[in-house]
Order: structure tokens, then C-alpha cells, then sequence
């Protein structure tokens, strides 16, 4: 089974996670990595507004999308500053009982 094959052309025709689920039964979990390996090949589009995923039907489409997951990707890294930080602050501790000193 090729999971494109379940994924329409067209905003207009975007299928939702739950239907490619009844379709192909599959898990959600599934549907999502399948997603995820056919997108290294294809574009397949998630606008996140709930609508579901669909092939672009124009080049506006794609271009809008690479906006949005790289916008998504940067957010991603950026969101992890406070954690490398933190880690860099406890690096130099040891732990005694549980806690730092």
C-alpha cells in the first residue's frame, strides 16, 4: 500500500487523519510515519487547520507550506535554547541525594 494514493489533489479535497484511517486501517501513529516517508519524496501538505492532508494543486500551495514548516522548524529550535541553558547550568553540578549543589 502507497499512502499518496489515499491523499487527493487540492486544499478543496484534503482528507482528514480519521477517514485515512477508516480507509486504510491503519493507526493514526501509522498513517503518520507512512506520511512522513512518502513526504521525503512527495509534497504532502497538513495546514494544520484541521482540514487534513492533501497534494498540492499549485506551485502557491507549496510555496505556502515550505513558509509554514520552516517557520515551524525554526520555532522548534528556538523553543530549545531554555533547555540547553539549563542543561549547561547543571552540567557542572554533581549530584548528592538527588540534589545539586
Amino acid at each position: 500500500m502507497n499512502i499518496v494514493d489515499y491523499i487527493p489533489v487540492g486544499k478543496e479535497n484534503a482528507i482528514t487523519g480519521e477517514r485515512l484511517r477508516l480507509l486504510t486501517g491503519l493507526t493514526d501513529r501509522k498513517i503518520r510515519n507512512e506520511i512522513a516517508i512518502a513526504r521525503r519524496e512527495t509534497c504532502i501538505i497538513n495546514n494544520q487547520d484541521g482540514r487534513g492532508y492533501y497534494q498540492p494543486s499549485n506551485k502557491d500551495e507549496v510555496k505556502r507550506y515550505i513558509y509554514q514548516e520552516e517557520h515551524r522548524a525554526k520555532s522548534i529550535l528556538y523553543s530549545l535554547n531554555g533547555a540547553k541553558k539549563y542543561y549547561k547550568k547543571l552540567e557542572g553540578q554533581t549530584e548528592l541525594g538527588g540534589i545539586y549543589e
